[in-house]
């Protein structure tokens, strides 16, 4: 499934681990808000806040504010691979 096909699923037939992997995907880009917004068009701007503040709290990801970017840190990448490596086995 391409990248933008998933982000257009029904949003009930997202598990927690698809939207943690595609967040995680998308920051992998540096991608805005705006961005993940369009990317994911089943998920409210209020849950995806969430989301990503949880994500920079638990050091997944960062903000660049001077960008408005959000970009994957080491830890997010250990977490996005652990996800990819359970999908294949």
């Amino acid at each position: 499934m391409a990248l933008n096909d998933k982000g257009r699923q029904n949003s009930l037939q997202w598990t927690g681990e698809d939207v943690v992997e595609y967040i995680l995907l998308l920051c992998a880009a540096e991608v805005t808000f705006g961005d993940l917004m369009q990317l994911m068009i089943s998920a409210s701007p209020t849950t995806l806040k969430k989301y990503l503040f949880y994500f920079i709290d638990y050091d997944l990801i960062s903000y660049n504010g001077q960008k408005q970017t959000y970009f994957i840190k080491g830890k997010g990448l250990k977490v996005l691979s652990k996800i990819i490596e359970d999908k294949i086995v």
